[in-house]
């Protein structure tokens, strides 16, 4: 239910907006998210993670996060 970060992008979500982020995937024909390690690997996978809306920021793909927030729960 905090906010869940993912490897590749810094990306921070609240429990709530993972409905919109489902919608938004669901519709293009990527499936769903949970969480976790599959948040992670959407991650990986779809660069327009970037662009999933305007409540919504990824970090850069290039270069790596700090690794200070690493918090991998799985809390779905």
């Amino acid at each position: 239910m905090n906010k869940q970060t993912c490897e590749k992008c810094k990306w921070f979500t609240k429990a709530g907006e993972f409905r919109n982020v489902n919608k938004f995937y669901s519709e293009r024909g990527y499936g769903k998210i949970v969480g976790g390690s599959e948040l992670d690997d959407y991650c990986k996978r779809f660069p327009v993670w970037q662009k999933v809306n305007r409540n919504h920021f990824c970090g850069s793909f290039k270069k790596k996060p700090s690794n200070s927030r690493k918090k991998d729960g799985n809390n779905r």
